[in-house]
């Protein structure tokens, strides 16, 4: 085929001139006529499905965050336990201090003591009291997906 313009020969499926740069009419409705489009596919929102392989993985790790809570547990009763036997120190001293001739700076530190050493107990008990509820949520869902696994066998 050749240009219009300047003569040259050019592909029969060119578009322009390259040497001209001119735009070749007659192969416009050649170019622009859409060659057999792709069917479009709608977008399908697909959830994962888990395999039986996924599942255990969870519950293994669930399995091992409980383990470690368990242990915090463990530990945060020991530390309640001897958190306890101070407060009730503190009190006995605080006790003593009220009924013998003691000066007034050392009632108020065994007081101080005293509110410090409540103030670290409930701290501490809402700390175990959060974990422990945790702990029952994880127990809750392991034991759900323990089922799920069973009920897909």
């Amino acid at each position: 085929m050749l240009c219009k313009k300047c003569s040259q020969q050019m592909p029969s499926t060119a578009r322009f001139c390259p040497k001209c740069g001119k735009e070749v009419l007659e192969n416009v409705d050649q170019i622009t006529k859409p060659v057999s489009e792709p069917p479009i596919q709608e977008s399908v929102h697909k959830i994962p499905v888990k395999t039986e392989s996924d599942i255990q993985t969870d519950i293994g790790k669930l399995a091992a965050e409980l383990q470690k809570d368990r242990a915090t547990l463990k530990n945060s009763r020991s530390t309640i336990a001897i958190q306890i036997i101070v407060l009730i120190g503190s009190i006995a001293w605080l006790i003593v201090s009220l009924i013998y001739n003691v000066s007034v700076f050392y009632k108020i530190l065994s007081a101080v003591i005293l509110v410090s050493d409540a103030w670290i107990l409930i701290k501490t008990m809402t700390e175990y009291m959060i974990l422990r509820s945790d702990a029952n949520e994880l127990e809750g869902v392991i034991a759900k997906k323990r089922k799920e696994t069973l009920s897909k066998n």
